[in-house]
């Protein structure tokens, strides 16, 4: 395995708050997210994301982190 796939195959734990309810879902059909908790609510997700699905909520469904966690 090459050193960068290495690195964007690591998850972050961090929060992620959406503009809006449709943004968060967006993010949700176009990631393979698999341990996470919702708040519809507030349109936050926390949870473990590959770097790159954290960048693209950035980029294109303009989602702000809101909280990393270290562990």
């Amino acid at each position: 395995m090459s050193i960068d796939n290495f690195l964007t195959r690591r998850t972050k734990k961090i929060t992620l708050n959406f503009p809006s309810e449709a943004e968060m879902w967006r993010f949700f059909e176009t990631s393979d997210v698999r341990e996470f908790r919702l708040d519809s609510s507030n349109c936050t997700v926390s949870g473990r994301f590959l770097p790159i699905e954290i960048e693209r909520a950035q980029t294109q469904m303009n989602a702000v982190i809101k909280e990393v966690n270290c562990n």
